[in-house]
């Protein structure tokens, strides 16, 4: 898919998370969910390494900003950022693959509920707190009922939310939380990504754990699709990662007075005089983003290495 037109790509993507809603909410009702998600995988996977940096800016705004089939969203982001740090977790093909079906599925005995507590303006009740408990649980036996035979699929979606899982399920509940973090409630504001990372990537008892380290040196302490605010004081969106975790490719888009700008910038801010002030939330930057625009002025960067 690397040589699909750059509003193709974005509808397709559209599209996948189209067809996962459907598969999440309704897995049970429909024949041939097997091959279904493993089509929705390597779908997946194809759009992601035809532009890895636009993937994730375009995941990331939809996760920040839309509340719509929020299970979905979240499933497809998570199983972006799972193939994204796999390489530096030392997964094998077939791993990545079961790690990444298990991001899609992980929350498949709670979609309705996901999708329900996105627009609730409480905190969950005593019957929803149960359901959220035994969700990895549940989920994995689901997935044996439809046919899943993979052992590293099934035990990532069991334990991934144990508390002394083995790599791929901790690899899947750190992504799982810093996706969620990012995404506001009705009853929370989201976090601020460097908020979300320190949240995630650094584990009071051990530090910087292995699955820590990858998240930060694969997205950057502000991946695409995030906002920062720039030492000149301008409102900027990331476009692209850069040479090293705190020195994205990022785009002004408000000036220090709040006055939109055309977006039409590429600034580098690991130049002197442009590092990053702050990382903000996307709710509290009121900037119309026009994503194609933006998008393409990614491209004109090369890609990032691995």
């Amino acid at each position: 898919m690397a040589d699909l037109p750059l509003q193709t790509w974005m509808r397709e993507w559209s599209r996948l998370e189209d067809d996962l809603a459907g598969w999440l909410l309704y897995a049970r009702e429909r024949a041939g969910f097997l091959p279904a998600l493993q089509s929705l995988q390597a779908r997946l996977t194809a759009l992601l390494e035809a532009d890895v940096d636009g993937s994730l800016y375009w995941l990331f705004q939809r996760a920040a900003l839309t509340s719509t089939q929020y299970s979905a969203t979240h499933a497809t982001l998570c199983a972006c950022l799972c193939r994204v740090i796999a390489p530096a977790l030392g997964l094998d093909a077939a791993r990545r693959d079961s790690l990444a079906l298990a991001a899609l599925t992980m929350n498949l005995a709670m979609a309705q509920l996901q999708n329900q507590l996105t627009a609730q303006r409480r905190p969950p009740d005593t019957a929803q707190r149960e359901l959220i408990a035994r969700h990895p649980a549940l989920g994995a036996q689901w997935l044996v009922d439809l046919g899943v035979e993979d052992s590293d699929w099934l035990q990532a979606v069991a334990q991934h939310h144990a508390e002394t899982p083995g790599l791929l399920p901790r690899a899947l509940a750190a992504t799982d939380r810093y996706a969620a973090l990012l995404s506001p409630r009705q009853h929370r504001s989201g976090r601020c990504v460097t908020d979300s990372a320190r949240h995630v990537v650094v584990r009071r008892e051990a530090g910087l754990d292995s699955v820590g380290q990858a998240l930060l040196l694969a997205l950057g302490l502000c991946p695409p699709g995030t906002f920062v605010r720039l030492e000149d004081g301008r409102i900027a969106v990331v476009l692209r990662r850069g040479a090293t975790p705190g020195t994205p490719w990022v785009a002004p888009v408000l000036d220090a007075a709040g006055q939109h700008l055309p977006g039409n910038e590429l600034i580098d801010t690991g130049r002197d005089g442009m590092g990053l002030e702050a990382a903000l939330l996307a709710s509290t930057v009121p900037a119309e983003l026009d994503h194609a625009g933006l998008l393409a002025l990614g491209r004109t960067l090369a890609p990032v290495p691995g």
